[in-house]
């Protein structure tokens, strides 16, 4: 495994207002219910050093298929700025992603932050400009989506945000390789799972990103409410406890008297949420594990995953 490379910022344009908006730090909130011997996320509990220093500048981190603090390109590039983490959520979220923004909610409050909610029936490009609106965001960050209709809902948050002069940033996230690092072009890339895995075995996976220790949080904003209660289904925390226990063997399950695998039982649908990192799964089972079953399985899906996720954006990109 190679030393961390810079993550792909897709978009980035320079702009230097700045802001008053002052930092403090934010009362915390009740855990979820504790798993046992779960990879804890390191981190200081304690509030930035610098927490009552002004910022020059305020970054909103729009968190959308990546709810998860670990390997977030999102996160980078922001030490020295006031810090509005955003998550905009559906009428008719589904309880593994109630549970998913309760966890991101509590890490971020550990790490003296806020995790801002809002709800949208519809309009989410209305929800984020508002929200970058009402904090003063000089900067705006997500993670660039695959299908089209991602691709077209960032294209009008950028000229909604833009038009009151935010600048955007969009980070490739998810997925075990950026476009840059692909031996070939989108567009021009093999149309089997095979010939795809072949064409990258040489490509390295970088190194997951660090947790950050804390954030600079924006103060006077009303924090929004997260739906139901927590019920343990979903969320980082979870995930990485199901990863640890992919590693060790112990999530060999029995579905109707069949052995079903343990990778597509557990932890596919976490990735799919954004709940944990494909690198770092790569990193803890393919990577840095011993030869066996399950590192070849783990590797086969991984592959597969990251093969959908490019076929996607091939067919999802909008013309110039």
């Amino acid at each position: 495994m190679g030393a961390f490379v810079a993550p792909l910022a897709l978009g980035a344009r320079t702009h230097a207002p700045t802001s008053s908006v002052a930092s403090r730090s934010l009362p915390l909130c009740a855990s979820p219910a504790p798993f046992a011997q779960c990879t804890p996320l390191a981190a200081a509990n304690a509030p930035h050093p610098d927490a009552a220093a002004p910022c020059s500048q305020v970054v909103v981190v729009w968190f959308r298929s990546d709810l998860r603090l670990h390997d977030n390109p999102c996160l980078t590039g922001i030490e020295d700025c006031v810090v509005a983490p955003l998550l905009v959520l559906g009428e008719n979220a589904q309880q593994a992603s109630l549970d998913a923004a309760h966890d991101l909610r509590d890490a971020l409050r550990r790490r003296g932050c806020e995790l801002f909610v809002r709800r949208a029936a519809r309009d989410v490009v209305a929800a984020v400009s508002h929200f970058c609106s009402t904090v003063r965001a000089d900067r705006l960050h997500f993670s660039a989506g695959v299908s089209r209709e991602q691709r077209v809902l960032e294209q009008r948050v950028r000229r909604e945000v833009a038009a009151m002069g935010t600048d955007v940033t969009t980070f490739w996230s998810g997925g075990l390789f950026s476009p840059e690092q692909l031996p070939f072009a989108v567009q021009d890339m093999p149309q089997d799972c095979d010939a795809f895995a072949n064409a990258v075995r040489t490509v390295r996976v970088d190194e997951p990103l660090p947790v950050p220790d804390s954030f600079r949080p924006v103060s006077g904003v009303q924090p929004g409410h997260i739906p139901g209660c927590i019920k343990g289904c979903g969320g980082e925390k979870v995930a990485l406890c199901g990863l640890d226990e992919y590693c060790s063997g112990a999530l060999a399950k029995v579905d109707g008297g069949k052995l079903r695998t343990s990778f597509g039982g557990r932890l596919e649908p976490f990735l799919k949420m954004g709940c944990i990192s494909p690198r770092l799964l790569w990193k803890r089972v393919v990577a840095d594990g011993e030869n066996s079953l399950r590192r070849y399985c783990a590797e086969i899906e991984l592959m597969l995953l990251e093969f959908r996720r490019f076929m996607m954006l091939k067919n999802g990109v909008l013309p110039a």
